[in-house]
């Protein structure tokens, strides 16, 4: 009779304490609506591509060849309203001996990175170049202008590197800079 009272008492406890809990997760709201409530845009814009392939079975010793592209905070008359990091990143087999260099150009060219043999390569055997984070502010439309430069130096001019294949494959990440 005892086990009786307290399996009852322990089951009403059980259900009085639940049913609080339970009753204030389905009633409880927030005000989300205030006359100053703005919600940030990310906007990354990147000359509509993520990534660019670059062939290079036309390169020949003594060739050089230049890539141009811009990374843009801003689509149209749009930009973003939230902190962003981008970085680039390089990925070749290498097979070619290439010079790649990546240039800043924007008021005057500055050297961001270079590709080489000193890089990791990753479970494909491909060769990654991270070159350095660049962030763009929230507040302000930005435009950043970059070069790859490709050099087959002439040195190479020798019958093992006919008919070699190989690409470069240029991607950029982007973030929400928190």
């Amino acid at each position: 009779m005892r086990k009786r009272i307290y399996i009852i008492f322990g089951s009403f406890l059980m259900l009085l304490f639940t049913s609080g809990i339970t009753y204030s997760v389905f009633t409880s709201n927030a005000l989300l609506v205030s006359p100053d409530q703005s919600i940030a845009e990310f906007i990354f814009n990147f000359e509509r591509v993520s990534d660019i392939d670059v062939p290079l079975t036309e390169m020949k010793p003594g060739d050089e060849k230049n890539i141009l592209f811009a990374v843009s905070n801003s689509n149209e008359e749009t930009y973003s309203k939230v902190d962003i990091e981008y970085q680039i990143t390089l990925t070749t087999y290498h097979f070619i001996p290439l010079v790649i260099e990546l240039y800043q150009v924007d008021d005057e060219e500055t050297l961001i990175g270079t590709c080489d043999e000193s890089k990791s390569r990753n479970e494909l055997n491909e060769l990654v170049c991270n070159m350095p984070k660049t962030l763009y502010e929230y507040d302000e439309e930005d435009l950043h202008n970059y070069r790859l430069h490709l050099v087959f130096p002439p040195e190479y001019n020798d019958e093992s590197y006919v008919d070699l294949v190989d690409f470069i494959n240029l991607k950029i990440k982007s973030e929400q800079k928190i």
